[in-house]
């Protein structure tokens, strides 16, 4: 039940006005555990993007007086690249989220609500 849950609330999310794709990814394997969207080669972007995360933890030490990394947006041309953790394992391993955005048409009071709601049921799987 609680990935089918979570599944239903990642599909969710990748229908919100503006969000083009989402994928929630292993920060340790790097690899794609479920993924919604339209976006073409998600799997492989997601998989790319999780990298910028693990270079924050790379240069933990360096950034230490900013505190842990909450959260990450990178622009591109063609879209907005989100980077936000659902849990912490540890500080090598978090499921993260990544999403393609276009961002003048995310509602980000609903995007937060929903991705609250997806990180509660992410704790449980």
């Amino acid at each position: 039940m609680p990935l089918a849950l979570l599944r239903s609330r990642l599909t969710s999310l990748s229908e919100l006005a503006g969000v083009r794709g989402v994928a929630i990814v292993d920060s340790a394997s790097g690899m794609v555990i479920e993924q919604a969207g339209t976006v073409e080669n998600l799997e492989t972007l997601a998989e790319a993007a999780i990298e910028f995360w693990r270079l924050s933890g790379r240069l933990r030490t360096s950034l230490s007086s900013l505190d842990a990394l909450n959260a990450a947006a990178l622009s591109f041309a063609r879209g907005m690249l989100l980077l936000q953790p659902l849990t912490t394992v540890s500080s090598e391993r978090a499921l993260i989220l990544v999403a393609i955005v276009t961002t003048e048409q995310v509602d980000w009071q609903q995007w937060n609500q929903a991705v609250t709601s997806l990180s509660q049921t992410a704790q449980t799987v």
